[in-house]
Order: C-alpha cells, then structure tokens, then sequence
C-alpha cells in the first residue's frame, strides 16, 4: 500500500502479511484464542510504543519508521475488536477514536492476564504452541456484566 494510501484500522503495519487470514482461522476456530491474540499483539504494540517513548529504544530513522508502523498496527488491531463485541468508529485517514467499550475490553483483558502471576510461561507457551489455554481463561467474558 503506498504511504499516502495509509489508513489507519486498514493498514496492518508492522503484523505480518497472513495476520488477517491468521486471525479469520482463529476466530472460526476458537474465538476466545482469537481475543486472547489480539490483546497479547495490541499489548506488544503498547510496550514499544512506552519503550520508545522512555527513550529505551534508540531514536533512529529506522526505529520512527517502525514507531510508525507499530502505531498502523495498534489501530489495526483495534478494529479487530469488533469480533469480541467491541464498538468503535474508524475514521478515514485518521486514527481510530477509542471508545469505552474498548477501553472496558482492554482493561479486562489486561487486569486478568496480569494476573495469571506465575502461570505466565506457562500460559505464553499454550497460546504459540497451539495448546489448550481453557484453564487461563477467566471464566466471564469481558462484557458480562
């Protein structure tokens, strides 16, 4: 996509080419792997983003370009959200507004993966490797109330 064509929620900057077909099998597949993936993907986004932002990262062309690609990617992944009962308005060429319902879905989803403490490793391993992560999960979905 040509850089003046970039539309954020659109354009998946840094994710890698087959994360849309990637995340369509998931969701077929295993909806709450689906939504555990995107939070982990969102969250890595969020860290380089925090790390480059306290100068923890160097100040390269090469890294405001990935800055760049990591913030494509967020509002990519933000968009996503709507499979899990998220609403949200993208906008056009500009950044996607985050609404409360996200920020209710990340905070959800932040607090309880937190909270998985020790079980970290453990959990991390059964999301890449393909294993059942049935007994990580919290047992409400983010929007039960």
């Amino acid at each position: 996509m040509d850089k003046k064509e970039r539309i954020y929620g659109h354009d998946r900057g840094c994710l890698p080419e087959d994360i849309f077909d990637y995340l369509n099998t998931l969701l077929e597949k295993d909806p709450k792997r689906a939504e555990v993936v995107v939070y982990l993907l969102y969250n890595s986004c969020n860290q380089f983003r925090h790390d480059y932002n306290c100068n923890n990262v160097p100040h390269t062309k090469e890294m405001e370009d990935h800055l760049e690609n990591v913030e494509y990617a967020r509002f990519y992944l933000i968009g996503w959200t709507k499979h899990f009962g998220v609403i949200f308005e993208p906008q056009d060429g500009a950044e996607i507004y985050l609404s409360d319902s996200f920020e209710k879905w990340f905070r959800f989803w932040d607090s309880h993966i937190n909270g998985i403490g020790a079980k970290w490793k453990e959990f991390n391993y059964a999301v890449s490797h393909d294993e059942d992560i049935t007994p990580y999960l919290p047992e409400k979905a983010w929007n039960d109330d």
